[in-house]
């Protein structure tokens, strides 16, 4: 369908398409599941709320949902899992014959930072990438908030946690790393070992041949 051609609901999705990303605007083709949409959620929600466009890849295409229901379910779980809750709306349409989701995000300004289930808290910058939130984010939201001083340090003692659980998954990773690193490095080892025994095998034969012909002659 054209542009001229576009209902209301048509012709905003488009306008957001002919938008880029940003701190409030996202576009997503598909979601892998609910941890996924609760972090992108906690981001955009600890930036200020916004809108993020399912169906739609990042060169700002409708490229439509597979599965439009399992995609409503995760955000709607993935919301579920944010403390506090972020309010949400979703509506289906449609655009060039391709059906999105878009997703707007209110948060209440006074009840942050908004918390994910796991990983880092953070926020989007002007170009929509995720950047964790600072000790002096996370005090001064918290603050704003009303929780006072023992929501401040309820939140560092939960970004530290997950620090850490985070610098113990890369370690576990990074010896997994250096143990398959090995483990090639013997297979390289004992395949050189095997092609030069086959290698001293051929030359000699070859060469056991050549004597036997000059002895023979």
């Amino acid at each position: 369908m054209s542009a001229q051609g576009d209902s209301g609901a048509e012709a905003g999705i488009r306008q957001l398409l002919n938008q880029p990303e940003s701190e409030g605007l996202e576009f997503k083709s598909e979601l892998r599941d609910p941890e996924q949409a609760a972090a992108l959620i906690a981001a955009m929600a600890n930036s200020g709320g916004g809108q993020i466009v399912l169906g739609a890849n990042e060169s700002s295409e409708a490229v439509g949902l597979q599965n439009p229901a399992q995609t409503r379910k995760l955000l709607e779980s993935g919301v579920a899992k944010i403390e506090p809750r972020v309010t949400m709306s979703l509506e289906e349409t449609s655009l060039d014959g391709q059906t999105l989701l878009l997703a707007e995000l209110h948060p209440d300004p006074g009840k942050g930072p908004f918390v994910p289930p796991s990983g880092p808290i953070q926020r989007r910058d002007t170009q929509g990438r995720h950047v964790a939130l600072s000790g002096t984010e996370l005090a001064r939201e918290a603050r704003a908030g009303g929780g006072g001083e023992p929501k401040v340090d309820e939140l560092l003692d939960e970004m530290n946690a997950r620090l850490k659980t985070m610098e113990k998954k890369a370690e576990a990773a990074d010896e997994r790393a250096r143990v398959a690193f090995a483990k090639a490095e013997k297979a390289r080892s004992i395949k050189g070992q095997l092609l030069g025994w086959v290698i001293s095998g051929v030359i000699g034969a070859a060469i056991g041949v050549g004597a036997t012909a000059l002895i023979g002659g």
